[in-house]
């Protein structure tokens, strides 16, 4: 039981995730909050999760995605980031795929 509430809570962000981004413009994806979600997840999918929130390894994985360091940093409780570790199995834009 417990394991479908999880599941089902999965589901519902990435949904809400594919559906609050900002399809229409990619390289405007580089501006907007995406990034640090799916940074934030990534580093918890590579084993990063006890340096999530170190300002040196955010800058790390954001300066290597997009190519320069950002003010923004993914802020957000780690349950979010691990819920969203699915959308980093891919490119970083494969999650817009789907409404393109």
């Amino acid at each position: 039981m417990k394991q479908r509430v999880v599941l089902a809570i999965a589901i519902v962000e990435v949904a809400v995730a594919l559906t609050l981004v900002p399809v229409a413009n990619r390289a405007r994806l580089k501006t907007t909050d995406f990034v640090n979600f799916y940074l934030g997840a990534r580093i918890v999918r590579q084993g990063g999760g006890a340096r999530l929130y170190r300002r040196q390894t955010q800058d790390a994985a954001y300066e290597a995605l997009v190519g320069y360091r950002s003010n923004q940093y993914f802020l957000h409780p780690p349950f979010e980031a691990a819920a969203l570790t699915p959308l980093t199995w891919g490119a970083w834009s494969m999650p817009l795929s789907c409404g393109c």
